[in-house]
């Protein structure tokens, strides 16, 4: 009797526990870096990707060897522009990450606030960036590269970034 109380005891515990499990899964987007050591986000994103309006797929020949290293090019809609300069302004001196899928992709050190609402993704980590750039475009919902004109219609000029959003994967802000 003893026995097939402790066996019910156990399979209630079991049943109790496995029902905790955790489905919530973090939004896609940028969020504030707390620990680069230990890869530590906050709670909540600054933004997500449905809060891109534009992004580009962009690359660029690796110096080191005969490859081409890819970067994502982007802006926020208009909505989130002074939600991502306040964002940037409060992580002057600081990392913010780009979270995808539960894994931080980019963790670029901000030197200024970045008003414009422009960002980049890029990564050194063994990631398929024209995968990335599809798999952003169907969950954002946004316009491809097909849209990028300057005021003047001069083309990627509108996601020039300023030289003072420099890209870090992990680690020391780079010197000056």
């Amino acid at each position: 009797m003893r026995t097939i109380l402790f066996i019910s005891f156990l399979l209630l515990l079991w049943c109790g526990f496995s029902s905790f499990e955790s489905t919530s899964v973090r939004p896609n987007g940028w969020y504030y870096v707390i620990d680069m050591e230990h890869d530590s986000l906050s709670a909540d994103p600054i933004v997500t990707v449905k809060d891109f309006a534009r992004i580009k797929l962009d690359s660029v020949s690796d110096s080191n060897e005969d490859n081409m290293a890819y970067r994502i090019l982007g802006v926020l809609d208009d909505s989130h522009k002074t939600t991502w300069a306040d964002a940037t302004e409060k992580s002057i001196g600081k990392h913010i990450g780009f979270l995808f899928n539960g894994v931080i992709l980019t963790a670029p050190y901000v030197n200024c606030k970045i008003e414009s609402g422009k960002f980049f993704i890029a990564t050194d980590k063994a990631y398929d960036m024209k995968l990335l750039y599809q798999q952003i475009l169907q969950e954002a919902g946004c316009k491809s590269e097909f849209g990028f004109t300057d005021e003047v219609g001069q083309g990627d000029a509108l996601l020039e970034l300023p030289h003072s959003f420099v890209y870090t994967v992990r680690g020391k802000p780079p010197t000056q």
